[in-house]
Order: C-alpha cells, then structure tokens, then sequence
C-alpha cells in the first residue's frame, strides 16, 4: 500500500548471536570498599548464572566479584582443567578481593557452592559468611555413581581422554527461554567429571569447619543436585545461625529460573543480616 511502511527485523547473525553469549559470559567486578562478596559460578557454567546475586550485591554497595573459573573458554580447556586448579583458582580470587577486606562473603552455586565450603574451612578466619546455593554435595544416585566411579578410574590409571565428553541437554532450569538461551557449555568432558567428584569429597571433608553464617538456597525440583541436599547441609554444618530457603517451583539454576527474583531478594537479605552495612 503506496505511503504505508512495514517494520521488518532482521535474525540475528551467527556472528551476532556468538557475540551475545560471550557478553553473558564475561566476569564481573564493580564497587570498592572494606565489605566484600566472591561470587562462583557452577561447572560448564559462567558468571551468567550468578549475575543477579552479584548485581544485588553491588546494589548494597558492596564490592563484588563474580570471575570466570579456569577451564571454561571451551570443552578442551575444561578437560584439562582439575579439581586443584578449580580450587587454587577460587583462592585466589578470594585472597585477591580480602585483601584489605574488613568483612567478606562468599557465594557459591552448584560447582561454585562446593568451592565456597571448602573456602569456609581454608579461609575460615577471613570468611565472614557465605551462602551455598544448589549444592551437589550428592547427585542423584545414577550420575553420582558414575562420577565416583571416574573419579577412582582418573586415581589409578593414566586418564583415557579418548572418552567421549558427556552431553548436558538442555540446561536443568524450569523457565524455557533460559533453557535455549544459556550461555554455559554444552557438555561435559570426563576428565571433568572426575575433578567434580574430586571436589565433592572435598567439599564434604570442609562441612564439619563451616563456622560462619551460612544461607542455604535450593530448588524443590532440582533434578541435577536433589533438594535433599539442602537438609544434609543443614545437619552437617556446626554453624551456630543456618538460613533455608526453598524455592517450591525452581529447578537446579535457581539465580535465572521462574523465582529469580525470590533468589536475589534472600541472597540480598542475608547479605544484609549477616554483614555491616558498607561505608
């Protein structure tokens, strides 16, 4: 129809969309000051998946930071990338943001959530509180099996990397545009399966040296790390104030799935309780 314009948008490239996923996966780091937060982001994950806890925090006007952990340019990386490495990784950024540090809190999901147990124990004097949320101190019971038995296998014999890696699907989070949308990698290399049950007997060797406030954040229906999980921690852990909260209708990802918003507000108000108010 002649003087009528019709809006037209174009796909996004390939080149585009790449981009796009490289931007959600960058680290963060915003904010100075005497009260600090790490943030660690879960296996084959990226700083995406704890971008809302980290934004809140900074919003508190603490200083905070969300690095990516070593391994996770890409699947080769991650193959060669070991438990140690994850948690020397993790100290060091945590050395690096307490440096100067008057309080510090550290916050983990999934992968990230083992490593910060393990910081409550290593750096149990400088840890002021920290807040676990989807901790796969187990699995549910096939895949934990099959963790622990390449874990024994990469202990005993020189790692087959010719094991095929095993592919994630769709990432375990309820909301679907997160789902096809998520910027993690798509799988898992078996060598890094057995650096993650490496980590989880880590992990579950730090519980009896976690101290601190601890908040505890977990999905009802997380099908990667069953809620179960949440009420072992709370038995395990000899910290004299534990905060639970129990998202009804979330999956594993709890920082970008239906109740994000419910995850920020209690990482927020925990932040809150449990820290000075930075000056």
């Amino acid at each position: 129809m002649p003087g009528v314009q019709v809006a037209t948008s174009r796909a996004p490239t390939a080149e585009r969309l790449a981009a796009r996923k490289r931007d959600r996966r960058a680290p963060f780091r915003r904010g100075d000051g005497p009260v600090r937060a790490l943030v660690l982001h879960g296996l084959s994950g990226s700083p995406h998946e704890v971008r809302g806890f980290a934004t809140a925090l900074a919003d508190l006007g603490l200083a905070v930071h969300a690095p990516l952990l070593p391994g996770h340019e890409d699947l080769d990386a991650l193959a060669e990338t070991t438990a140690e490495a994850f948690l020397t990784a993790a100290e060091s950024a945590f050395d690096d943001l307490a440096d100067g540090a008057a309080h510090v809190l550290v916050v983990g999901f999934s992968m990230g959530a083992l490593l910060a147990l393990c910081l409550c124990a290593r750096r149990r004097s400088q840890v002021t509180a920290a807040l676990c949320a989807g901790t796969p101190l187990w699995l549910a019971r096939p895949s934990q099996l099959a963790i622990d038995a390449l874990a024994r296998l990469a202990g005993r014999t020189r790692w087959p990397h010719a094991l095929a890696p095993v592919v994630k699907g769709l990432p375990d989070v309820r909301l679907a545009t997160e789902a096809v949308s998520n910027p993690g990698l798509m799988a898992f290399p078996a060598p890094t399966l057995a650096a993650f049950g490496r980590l989880q007997a880590l992990a579950r060797t730090a519980l009896p040296h976690v101290t601190c406030p601890l908040g505890i954040l977990h999905g009802r229906h997380d099908h990667t790390a069953p809620v179960s999980n949440a009420d072992r921690l709370v038995a395990a852990v000899p910290s004299s104030r534990v905060e639970l909260r129990i998202l009804r209708d979330s999956f594993h990802l709890v920082g970008v799935d239906l109740e994000a918003d419910e995850a920020v507000a209690f990482v927020r108000a925990f932040a809150a309780r449990t820290l000075p108010a930075p000056t």
